[in-house]
């Protein structure tokens, strides 16, 4: 009897716990690798150089690298460099398309210089011209009104 109770608590030992079988993770599977890159060279002809009727370099106004010497002077203060290179554009441009404006700028100048002293008399002169010789010129009334003042002075 006693061997038929340890089966008997054995079947019964066992119908309660069921053996688990281990399962094993099986990994999905890997999507498959991309396509391989291949890197192709394809030759490019050279580009073919198209004649222009463009000339080599654009004409330069005479006197331009004078005028912007002197506007460069001035601006910087330098009254004495600007006037020398605004009276050197006149006289290579005597009736150039920036009279005006240089003939005002000239004048200025020899106002505004401290060494030497201002030049009222150049001064006076420089904008009389542009007065007389340009009309048109909307630096006009400035100059008239200047040379008013110069008298005053």
């Amino acid at each position: 009897m006693k061997r038929l109770t340890i089966i008997a608590l054995g079947i019964l030992l066992s119908s309660c716990h069921k053996r688990t079988q281990a399962t094993v993770a099986v990994p999905e599977p890997l999507p498959p690798p991309p396509p391989e890159v291949v890197h192709v060279v394809v030759p490019v002809a050279a580009p073919v150089p198209v004649p222009l009727d463009v000339p080599a370099s654009l004409p330069v106004a005479p006197g331009a690298d004078l005028f912007e010497q002197a506007e460069l002077a001035f601006a910087m203060g330098d009254y004495e460099a600007a006037i020398q290179d605004y009276e050197n554009y006149l006289l290579l441009v005597p009736n150039g398309d920036r009279t005006d404006q240089v003939l005002f700028h000239v004048g200025m100048a020899y106002v505004l210089r401290t060494k030497p002293p201002a030049n009222w008399t150049r001064a006076t002169a420089s904008l009389r011209r542009l007065v007389t010789e340009h009309p048109d010129s909307p630096l006009r009334p400035e100059a008239s009104v200047a040379t008013r003042c110069s008298f005053a002075a």
